[in-house]
C-alpha cells in the first residue's frame, strides 16, 4: 500500500497478449522497507461480449473500439454505407461476433445445441433511434429448422443441400454439411413455368420461403423468451438491378437509390401476365419477424480494403478469405432481381455477389432476425467456442 492507501495501479500503452514482469517493493507505514516481489503475468484483451455483461446492444456501439473488426459506418470511409450502423467485417477466424440464441449452444454439430449458434451481422437503428443487434444462423438452415413439405404445408423445401450440390462440398466452411436443406426462393413446383403470382413471384410479401418457412415453421419453433426478443422489422424488398461496388448495392437496395411505389418498378415490365399496379407499400417493404440477409450485407462483410470491388468479382480468393460471411453455400438473399418477375439474388458458391436465380431453382438460406433494442448480452467473450450469450429474465 503506497502513501495514498492505493491498492491498485494502472499501467498505460500495455501491448495485448504480451508478457511483462512487474517489480512492486511494498513498505510500511513508516516508509520503511518491508519486502520486495516480483509478479510476472500477461496481458490479454478485453472484449465487446465481456464489456458489455448485463447491458443492451447500445454498449457494443459505445465500446466497439475494443473490437477492430466490428466497424462504424459514418461516413469516414468513402465506400461505406453511411447510415450509422456498426457492422462486423473480416475473416471469420478474425471475427468475434457469435452469439447463443434460442438455448444451449454447443460446438458439436451432431448436438442439438448446434441449432442455436448465430453470428452478429452488426448493430442498426430502428424507427426509434434505439440499436438493435441483427443475427444470421452461423450454418446453413437445416429442414428442421425451417420445415420440409410435411410440416409446412405449401412451404418452399425442396431436398437435402447436399443431393443438389454433392460435388461442391469443397468450397464448405460450415460444419453441418449433412443436414443441410434447399428451399426455392417461391415456389414448390419447378416445371411450373407459368407467370402465377403465387408460384413464381420475385416479390418477397409472395414468397413461401418467407410466409411459410422463415415466418411460419421457423419462427414458430422459437420458445419463449426467445421469440420475445424479435423485433418485427420492416425489410426493404424492391431488390436492386445491377453490378456494383458495396455502396452502390446498398444504395440500390436499402439507400437512396432503392425502389420506391412512385418508381412502380416492382413487376416485371417485359412479361406477359396481368401487370400490378405496384401502388401499396407493401409491394416494396415487408414487415416481418424473420428474413434474409441483403447482399450489401454480405458485401460489406469482407475488409474495408475490399469494398470498392464489384459484386461480380467477390469471388476473389483474397476478398472471400477477409468475409466472415462467406461460407461456401449457394443461398438466397432477401433482394429480388429488379430487371425482371421471377429471379432473385444470391450468394454464389465461390463468392460471387452479382448472380441472379430463378426463383423455382433451390439454394440454401440462413434465417435473420434483429433483435429488440432492450435485449441484454448476459456472458460470452463472442468467439465460437465462448459465444455472447443473452440475459434471460
Amino acid at each position: 500500500i503506497d502513501q495514498d492507501n492505493k491498492t491498485t495501479h494502472t499501467f498505460d500503452k500495455l501491448q495485448d497478449n504480451t508478457e511483462y514482469t512487474i517489480k512492486v517493493r511494498a513498505v510500511d507505514s513508516s516508509n520503511n522497507k518491508s519486502a520486495d516481489y516480483e509478479i510476472t503475468a500477461t496481458t490479454s484483451k478485453a472484449t465487446l461480449g465481456d464489456k458489455c455483461q448485463g447491458q443492451t446492444a447500445e454498449c457494443l456501439t459505445k465500446n466497439y473500439s475494443l473490437e477492430p473488426t466490428l466497424i462504424f459506418h459514418n461516413g469516414s470511409d468513402e465506400n461505406d454505407a453511411n447510415d450509422q450502423s456498426y457492422r462486423y467485417s473480416g475473416a471469420s477466424d478474425k471475427v468475434n461476433n457469435y452469439v447463443c440464441f434460442g438455448g444451449d449452444c454447443s460446438n458439436d454439430p451432431a448436438q442439438d445445441g448446434y441449432k442455436y449458434l448465430y453470428r452478429i451481422i452488426g448493430l442498426f437503428k430502428n424507427g426509434s433511434g434505439q440499436y438493435e443487434m441483427k443475427i444470421i444462423k452461423a450454418d446453413g438452415a437445416t429442414k428442421e429448422d425451417l420445415g420440409d413439405t410435411e410440416t409446412a404445408v405449401d412451404g418452399a423445401y425442396y431436398r437435402n443441400y447436399k443431393d443438389s450440390y454433392s460435388s461442391y462440398q469443397s468450397y464448405y466452411k460450415g460444419k453441418n454439411y449433412n443436414n443441410l436443406a434447399s428451399y426455392y426462393w417461391n415456389s414448390t413446383d419447378s416445371s411450373n413455368l407459368t407467370y402465377d403470382t403465387n408460384t413464381n413471384s420475385n416479390m418477397w410479401k409472395e414468397s413461401n420461403l418467407n410466409t411459410k418457412n422463415l415466418n411460419g415453421t421457423y419462427y414458430n419453433s422459437i420458445e419463449e423468451p426467445y421469440q420475445g426478443m424479435i423485433s418485427n422489422h420492416i425489410w426493404q424488398v424492391g431488390g436492386y438491378g445491377s453490378s456494383g461496388d458495396a455502396k452502390a448495392v446498398y444504395e440500390a437496395e436499402l439507400g437512396t437509390g432503392k425502389l420506391t411505389v412512385e418508381s412502380k418498378s416492382c413487376y416485371d415490365q417485359g412479361d406477359t401476365r396481368t401487370k400490378r399496379e405496384c401502388n401499396q407499400d407493401k409491394d416494396l417493404i415487408y414487415p416481418a419477424n424473420v428474413g434474409l440477409m441483403y447482399v450489401s450485407d454480405y458485401m460489406y462483410g469482407t475488409l474495408p480494403e475490399y469494398w470498392n470491388t464489384m459484386s461480380s468479382n467477390y469471388s476473389q480468393d483474397n476478398v472471400k478469405k477477409n468475409n466472415w460471411l462467406y461460407l461456401g453455400l449457394y443461398e438466397w438473399t432477401i433482394s429480388r432481381d429488379s430487371n425482371g418477375g421471377r429471379t432473385a439474388r444470391l450468394v454464389a458458391i465461390e463468392g460471387s455477389a452479382y448472380d441472379s436465380s430463378y426463383v423455382y431453382y433451390d439454394r440454401g438460406a440462413r434465417p435473420v432476425l434483429y433483435l429488440k433494442s432492450d435485449v441484454k448480452i448476459s456472458s460470452g467473450s463472442g468467439t465460437e467456442e465462448d459465444p455472447m450469450k443473452l440475459e434471460i429474465e
